[in-house]
């Protein structure tokens, strides 16, 4: 199988896809863990070197454990509001958590 190979992926691989998952994250707008990221980059060669060692090992269990995989949310992509202004509408933007929900 293809990451059997030992040239499968190098060190240099796992570094840019590092620093593309880091793109990704800088422009979501979701649930993102700036706390997380900063303490990753705290040891940022040891940990790419970790990754780079589980990948070229020839199990892929490691990728379905708990501990790699983390956990997940949902985030709702929009809210109606039910209460209505002095003047009886209900608003057109309800602003949360520094996001502006349009209704």
């Amino acid at each position: 199988m293809i990451w059997q190979n030992p040239n499968f992926i190098t060190r240099e691989d796992v570094g840019i896809a590092y620093r593309k998952a880091k793109a990704d994250l800088f422009y979501e707008r979701g649930h993102v863990n700036a706390f997380a990221l900063s303490e990753y980059e705290d040891n940022l060669s040891p940990n790419l070197e970790a990754l780079y060692q589980h990948l070229q090992l020839n199990s892929l269990e490691w990728m379905t454990s708990q501990t790699f995989c983390g956990d997940w949310s949902v985030i709702s992509k929009a809210m109606m509001g039910s209460t209505k202004n002095q003047n009886g509408t209900r608003p057109t933007q309800i602003r949360s958590g520094g996001y502006t929900l349009k209704s």
